[in-house]
């Protein structure tokens, strides 16, 4: 998956490429408005759907590519996914193509610096008009409601992960978790658990005082405990429910584990509603299997559904990841 942090690390690249981005979509198609791919002469990063649409759009680009007078230049073209053209999704999607230099690229380098150090979150704004890119806050993107602009919502963190436990399934679900936008905090007391090999979205913390680290997580946090201990595992999960400030909470476990915990919680004032919040056991109960890998997949489906919900829940009209005005 191609994520902002993926395209602002080409900030420091030498080498030119293409960004193409999925703009309006009218009808069925293979990927979302906002989707996105990078193009070299040699290699891509990312997918806007595949098919002769996507290669079609990869052989527009590298000849973009041949010419280094098109540097900075914004064109989109119209592609009806028809039979015709050897599709048949049936819609129509609009591909915006911009020919980067990547240390000559103001907002991509904007981008850089903002990611580093985020406050609030900021808006790409794609004058198709002007052929120009822009960072903006939010308040100058309210300034500039105007036709044919296409908008995309950058925050830099949109799915941080505390992970409580660095097992067998713990290990399983980062790695599966590599593919998606998931900033992971992982935190254990045993330095032999960690992989020897680090993870670029994955920070590992070796430490048996967790409690700072809960405390520092925002407030649209995932939380995930996986721990060794049935009374860390507590010991966490009533910690988690009594700063009730989550997008989600999930914990390793029977139905039993789960009715245990409950009672204890109960006597130690923790609300009913927060109880209710507490995914127990984890993970789709349509797969049954128990191997780590199986439970890895299973609860990143569970995150994933999770993440469409909340995001319908807390984005207002002005705040979609990609609109136009």
């Amino acid at each position: 998956m191609l994520n902002w942090s993926k395209i602002a690390a080409q900030a420091d690249g030498e080498e030119a490429f293409v960004l193409i981005s999925v703009g309006k979509v009218k009808g069925s198609s293979p990927r979302e408005t906002g989707a996105k791919m990078l193009v070299w002469q040699d290699r891509i990063l990312g997918t806007i759907g595949g098919g002769n649409m996507e290669l079609q759009a990869i052989k527009r680009a590298r000849a973009s590519l041949q010419n280094p007078f098109n540097t900075g230049k914004i064109d989109r073209t119209q592609t009806p996914l028809i039979p015709k053209f050897d599709q048949c999704c049936g819609g129509v999607v609009e591909l915006i193509f911009e020919h980067i230099q990547p240390q000559n690229c103001q907002w991509l380098q904007a981008l850089r610096h903002y990611l580093q150090k985020p406050s609030g979150y900021r808006y790409l704004q794609t004058d198709l008009r002007l052929a120009q890119r822009r960072l903006l806050n939010k308040e100058q993107f309210e300034q500039i409601l105007v036709d044919d602009v296409f908008c995309e919502r950058i925050e830099p963190h949109h799915f941080p992960l505390y992970l409580f436990g660095c097992g067998h399934v713990g290990r399983a679900l980062m790695q599966q978790l590599q593919a998606f936008d998931a900033q992971i905090v992982c935190i254990d007391s045993r330095p032999e658990q960690f992989p020897d090999q680090e993870q670029d979205n994955v920070e590992f913390i070796c430490d048996s005082n967790w409690q700072p680290h809960l405390e520092a997580a925002p407030d649209n946090a995932y939380f995930l405990v996986f721990t060794h201990s049935h009374q860390l595992d507590y010991q966490i999960a009533e910690a988690i429910l009594k700063r009730d400030r989550h997008n989600f909470f999930g914990l390793i476990g029977s139905r039993t584990k789960r009715v245990r915990f409950e009672r204890q919680f109960r006597q130690t004032g923790v609300d009913e509603t927060c109880l209710e919040k507490m995914h127990c056991p984890i993970g789709l109960p349509e797969l049954k299997g128990k191997a780590p890998q199986i439970i890895a997949a299973s609860v990143v489906a569970q995150l994933l559904i999770e993440r469409e919900k909340n995001a319908k829940q807390q984005t207002s009209p002005l705040a979609k990841e990609t609109i136009y005005v």
